[in-house]
């Protein structure tokens, strides 16, 4: 592999690692819940609501 390809990884593995950090804090507060179950509830009143609500 050349330097800038390795450069290259390296950065993508640093920024997804910090991503996952960042995105693994947000989860464990409550208003990431809330707003886990609130999108989930939308989800399901839509396809309940839809014609494809015989596959709910």
């Amino acid at each position: 592999m050349t330097a800038i390809a390795t450069d290259s990884q390296t950065r993508r593995r640093k920024l997804s690692g910090q991503l996952s950090v960042q995105l693994r804090r947000f989860l464990a507060t409550e208003s990431a819940s809330a707003i886990l179950l609130v999108g989930a509830t939308v989800v399901a009143l839509l396809w309940a609501n839809s014609p494809w609500s015989a596959t709910y």
